[in-house]
């Protein structure tokens, strides 16, 4: 097999997320301030996520450690070594596709976020996830 196809097949074998690049700290001091703000008496340093989810009602949202494609610019706070991290609001797998959020819950959190969502290429290959999904 060619170079140029092992490469495809091995992108093929990945999961597709739809979402945000964010640095590590926006991600859990935007999470906490969140938290504070839906759950105030509630300890709010447990999982950003949830935070994220709750808020927006978003329940695809989640987290990726992404690859940095040909051409695609993150500001350099969003890089954790050699990968962006994303928050992603859906991804491109099939029991994903129910889970979708609406046009106006993608706007809002565009709007929040202060970027636009683009395609990233997990950089855990999608049997990294079997088994831990509905």
């Amino acid at each position: 097999m060619s170079e140029e196809f092992q490469g495809l097949d091995e992108a093929m074998r990945k999961i597709q997320v739809y979402g945000f690049p964010v640095s590590f700290e926006w991600l859990w001091e935007t999470a906490a301030s969140l938290l504070a703000e839906i759950e105030p008496d509630e300890n709010v340093y447990g999982n950003p996520i949830y935070g994220f989810r709750t808020y927006f009602g978003i329940s695809s949202i989640g987290t990726a450690s992404a690859i940095l494609l040909p051409g695609q610019i993150v500001p350099a706070e969003c890089m954790d070594g050699k990968f962006v991290t994303v928050l992603y609001i859906f991804n491109d797998q099939p029991h994903n596709y129910r889970y979708r959020p609406t046009q106006e819950q993608v706007d809002e959190i565009t709007e929040f976020v202060g970027r636009e969502p683009q395609w990233w290429l997990d950089c855990m290959p999608g049997s990294f996830y079997d088994g831990l999904t509905d």
